[in-house]
């Protein structure tokens, strides 16, 4: 049930992504349901075990402060939210791989 919650999560801010960027809503929706669907990349949405499932929320939502910042007179509120948000995922990729203890 968590594996799904998250994957609608990031669904909804690759909508919101879409939407900012001024897409079509039936375009949108059609997009975000093949990048669901696709066979050959749907386990990086699906699986809270991959790093990029669990960091792809954080990304989008970068993606969308910098779009909402480059259209903001409060810029700056934007580029912090959005480098929290990098920063983030790139600690979900970086706790996934853990060092080795043979060397």
């Amino acid at each position: 049930m968590a594996r799904l919650l998250w994957m609608g999560l990031a669904a909804g801010m690759m909508l919101w992504l879409m939407r900012e960027l001024r897409i079509h809503p039936i375009a949108a929706f059609l997009a975000t349901a093949v990048a669901l669907w696709n066979p050959y990349r749907n386990e990086i949405w699906t699986s809270l075990s991959l790093a990029e499932g669990v960091a792809m929320p954080y990304a989008l939502l970068a993606l969308v402060c910098a779009v909402r910042a480059a259209r903001s007179s409060r810029s700056w509120v934007w580029d912090l939210v959005g480098v929290a948000c990098v920063l983030t995922a790139l600690g979900c990729k970086s706790l996934s791989h853990k060092p080795s203890k043979h060397g």
